[in-house]
């Protein structure tokens, strides 16, 4: 165990869904290996509740799915122009410039539901 973020403390939410819950536990036992105090919310609504507490500081990151950030926070109607690293980085860059929110990156996680 690393003490590279030793003092930093960090508050992540999470969606109602298991993969949600699975993926904030990675990230808080990755942040914790490197010496972080993690606090986890789970279960704290959808899109809209857990953008409001990220942009109100009352969490520091969530997981998002790209579509899903597309047409939910962005309320874009069109097919989203790019998919999986390309639209995180295009996410990034809007976010960034008119949030001041970056996207740390993408897990190569697919939520399509099938059989």
């Amino acid at each position: 165990a690393g003490q590279a973020l030793s003092g930093m403390s960090v508050t992540i939410g999470s969606k109602a869904y298991t993969e949600q819950r699975i993926l904030v536990e990675i990230v808080a036992e990755a942040l914790e290996a490197q010496g972080a105090v993690v606090e986890r919310q789970f279960n704290m609504g959808g899109t809209p509740e857990l953008r409001e507490a990220l942009l109100d500081g009352n969490i520091q990151m969530y997981p998002e799915f790209n579509a899903t950030a597309w047409s939910v926070i962005w309320e874009e109607t069109d097919e989203p122009p790019a998919q999986g690293t390309e639209l995180t980085k295009l996410l990034d860059t809007r976010d960034k410039a008119e949030n001041g929110i970056e996207w740390v990156g993408f897990a190569p996680f697919n939520n399509t539901y099938g059989f």
